[in-house]
Formats: structure tokens, sequence, C-alpha cells
């Protein structure tokens, strides 16, 4: 007789395969990573999660997570899968938009809103990177000195210094006064008491003029005229006089213009004749006679230089 014996042994371990590593935003993440497959040459295989460990970097967290798989015959074989979870996406910059903007004073601090926005951090940091102005409390404000336009960079960073920039234009027209359009300095002569009417207008480089009136002691009033900013200075003339007249013209900033005109008005009467006293002349034969005559007129508006006889009168 004779013994023969057979040995069946399961020394092989089971081959396990993990999920494959990922990485995500750290907005990104999902919670369902994945399980390993297992197969084993001989009998069922058990699969445990043996180990996670989790290692945070600054910006970057690094998940391990260590998978065994063990048979019946508590052969065993493990597996490593990585998680990365990152912040690599750059914020998203809100800046105002290019943009005209009126002031009535040159000192005023114009801010408009600056901010960021971004997938992981909460709290993103602006700043001006070039240019005019400067960012506080998610403001940019500038004081503009003079019209014209001023562009600035902004840079948005966030904690894991990823950061957008970009850049706007504004355009500062800041009031100008209105300039008063006056008559000239004039002499009126009138024949009889009568109303004189003179031009009187405002011009506004901004176009907000509101308008005018006249301020002091001046005389007259003003009447509107058709077209915008432009007005009728009338008096009513009853005798010699100078009139100076001041007005004043204001825009809806309070921005104004004063400018004065004098008109001289004289109302005339009629010429007095200076003649030769009635005389007798005698000649012994026919000759020119020449005898002074004058009319010097109040106003020295007198019409003509040539004197001529009245109705009936002889000579010239």
């Amino acid at each position: 007789t004779c013994t023969w014996i057979l040995n069946i042994a399961d020394t092989a371990a089971p081959l396990i395969t993990c999920p494959p590593n990922q990485t995500y935003q750290c907005d990104q993440v999902q919670g369902d990573w994945g399980w390993p497959t297992v197969t084993d040459n001989c009998t069922a295989a058990e699969i445990k999660l043996f180990d996670q460990d989790t290692v945070v970097n600054g910006c970057q967290t690094v998940i391990t997570r260590t998978f065994t798989a063990t048979d019946r015959c508590l052969n065993q074989s493990r597996c490593v899968q990585t998680i990365t979870i990152a912040d690599t996406t750059a914020p998203v910059c809100r800046l105002p938009v290019s943009q005209t903007i009126f002031l009535c004073d040159n000192d005023t601090t114009v801010c408009l809103s600056v901010s960021g926005t971004d997938n992981c951090d909460q709290s993103v940091t602006c700043e001006v990177a070039d240019g005019a102005g400067e960012v506080t409390n998610g403001k940019w404000c500038y004081t503009p000195l003079q019209s014209g336009p001023v562009t600035t960079y902004i840079r948005c960073f966030d904690d894991c210094g990823n950061e957008c920039t970009g850049n706007f234009t504004i355009t500062f027209v800041l009031n100008e006064s209105p300039v008063c359009n006056v008559p000239n300095d004039t002499t009126i002569y009138l024949c009889d008491p009568a109303e004189i009417s003179l031009p009187v207008s405002a011009t506004d480089a901004n176009g907000n003029w509101s308008f005018c009136r006249l301020v002091g002691e001046s005389e007259g009033s003003l009447v509107p005229g058709a077209a915008p900013g432009t007005y009728n200075w009338i008096y009513s003339a009853t005798k010699d006089a100078r009139i100076c007249v001041t007005v004043r013209c204001e825009d809806s900033c309070g921005a104004f213009c004063e400018n004065t005109f004098c008109v001289t008005i004289n109302i005339t009467e009629p010429p007095v004749c200076y003649q030769t006293p009635d005389t007798t002349l005698a000649f012994c034969n026919p000759v020119e006679v020449c005898l002074a005559v004058d009319w010097p007129s109040q106003g020295s508006n007198r019409s003509s230089d040539v004197a001529r006889p009245s109705k009936g009168g002889k000579g010239n």
C-alpha cells in the first residue's frame, strides 16, 4: 500500500484595483469617490477602507484612502487612492462700467463699487494696480481736479494668490460757470421819451444754464427772448440819465457770471437859434451880406451844418 497526500492551498493574495485618483476645485468636491474592485483566484475577498488620511497644505488638501482586500485564507493586498482638493480658479473682477460723470464742484470725491467674487474665498481683496484713486472698503474713490478721462487698472486676488485684472475709464466733466453776454457801453439819443430794448444772453459750456436776472441797483427789467438763454433788457426812458445795469446768470450747479453795461440816455430838445439882431445896413451898390447864424443842439445831434431860411425868408 502507499499513501498519496494532496495539499491544496490558497496563498495568492486578491487582486485589488482602486478607483482612479481625482482632483477637484474646492467648490466641486463630490461625495462619491468610488470603491475598489477585487478579484481572487479561489475565494471571494472582502474589501475594507483601511485608512483615510487628510493633509492640508495651504490652499491644497490631499486625502489618501488606503483599501485592503482579504480573502478567506487571509491573503491580503492593498491599494491607495489620492483625492486632491485645490483652489486654482481666479476670482471674477466686478468693476464699474466706463462712463462720463458730471460734477458741479472740483473738490467732489467720486466712489464706485469695486469687488471680486471667488468660488472658494469669501474675502477677495482688490487694489489699484495702476492709475488713479484707491480702493477702500469695496469702493474705488477719486477726487478729480480737472475735466478729462481717468483710466484705472484693478487687481483682485484670493487667499491662494489667484487673481483677476481689469480696467475702466471714467471721463469727468467739471462744471464751468456760464458766460454773460451784455451790450457794450453806449449812448442813445431819443427825440421823445421811449422804451429802450437791448439784447442780453448767457452761454454755458455744459448746457446747464438756468436763468438770468438783474442784481444790485439795476434799473429796468429782463424779458425772456425766443431762444433759450436770450433776454431783452427793457427800460422806459423819460429823461436824460446814465444807467448802469448788472446782469447775473446762474446754472443748475449755482455757478454764475456777472457783467455790467452802462447806457447814457439823451432826450433831445429843439435847437436854439442864435442870429444877428435886427439891424439896418446901407450900401451904395448891391453887395453880398453875411451875418452869423448858429444853432447848437442839446446832445450834439445837430442833423445839418446848413441853415435854411424859414418860410418866406430869403438868403441862405
